[in-house]
């Protein structure tokens, strides 16, 4: 029985092989690294255009007995991540958002807190000491007639957003104060409370 013996072109031919597998794996990984290069470039430029950190002015007792905030669960001093709404999205209902004062006066802040209650095309009404917007359950927040920004029976007009606090423990402008407030005026949303994340207990009410 005679023993098969390979050809020195045989030899040559599979130590080519081996390379070019070696060589197509090597191929592999530049495209996997390039891939996950572009990917996180992609990401970091899509955070840097999204994302801003943003300090709530003040600064949080949490001592007091009282609701310091007008939104709950932030309270004054909190670093919040802060979402750009104008470039990705639309305001949606109960986001809670940063928006310039659309009449700062006698040194009121010209940029405001609050919570999107109320969207375009949606009516408000008058239900006792308060107010139901879109048909929804009454609002936690007193509603004054007198006031002349909201009234019983508007319907909210288009790109228009009714923003109020979540509670009235705290003064603080909404649009019982301001009016709605046109959507270019709405800038950015509130993503995360990253005090609170980070392991201070949010403030209730």
């Amino acid at each position: 029985m005679t023993q098969a013996t390979t050809t020195p072109q045989q030899e040559a031919a599979a130590a080519r092989r081996k390379l070019d597998a070696v060589a197509g794996v090597r191929r592999w990984f530049r495209r996997a690294r390039m891939f996950l290069g572009a990917l996180v470039l992609l990401l970091g430029v899509y955070a840097w255009m999204s994302y801003r950190l943003y300090t709530l002015p003040g600064s949080y007792n949490p001592k007091a007995r009282t609701q310091q905030s007008p939104i709950d669960g932030i309270a004054p001093g909190d670093t919040l991540l802060l979402q750009n709404l104008n470039l990705w999205r639309s305001p949606k209902l109960g986001d809670v958002v940063l928006y310039h004062n659309p009449k700062p006066a006698d040194g009121s802040a010209e940029t405001l807190i609050g919570r999107i209650a109320g969207l375009p095309g949606e009516t408000v009404r008058r239900t006792g000491p308060t107010m139901s917007v879109g048909g929804r359950d009454p609002l936690a927040v007193g509603f004054d007639l007198g006031s002349g920004s909201v009234a019983d029976g508007d319907v909210i007009a288009a790109d228009h957003y009714l923003i109020l606090a979540d509670n009235d423990n705290v003064p603080y402008l909404d649009s019982r104060n301001v009016g709605y407030v046109a959507g270019s005026d709405i800038f950015r949303r509130v993503s995360l409370n990253i005090t609170a994340w980070s392991g201070r207990p949010a403030p209730t009410p």
